[in-house]
């Protein structure tokens, strides 16, 4: 799992398979459907009150940040994912053809820019 809210994996992971030449397949890019507009656990177990609270209040400011002209939340959640050269592929779940759609449609939407990933990484990776 690697997502803005589960950022762990970046720490060790992405650089041990660099090192080693091996892709990564990254899954619950969207958090369980916690960095979608909904912001609700949508899928699997459930989540810790205190940690759900803590994810909600970062994903709200999050949302200040956002150019919802040039990417939705979705799309940045899968972006963020994806600028990590680590990363092979990702893999975001879909219930309805519009959010495949979305999802989708990210590999066309701006990159993030250099400020954003810092932004973003400073506010998930506490």
């Amino acid at each position: 799992m690697f997502n803005l809210l589960e950022q762990e994996a970046a720490k060790e992971l992405l650089s041990l398979s660099h090192q080693k030449g091996i892709g990564i397949i990254a899954r619950v890019p969207l958090a369980r459907g916690l960095l979608t507009q909904k912001m609700a656990v949508q899928t699997g177990p459930p989540i810790n009150r205190n940690r759900l609270r803590i994810a909600k209040a970062n994903i709200e400011q999050l949302s200040l940040l956002l150019n919802e002209k040039m990417r939705t939340l979705p799309q940045t959640a899968i972006r963020f994912v994806l600028h990590h050269p680590q990363v092979s592929v990702v893999i975001p779940g879909t219930r309805t053809v519009k959010h495949l759609e979305e999802n989708a449609t990210t590999l066309w939407v701006p990159p993030l820019t250099k400020e954003e990933l810092e932004k973003l990484t400073l506010l998930f990776s506490s």
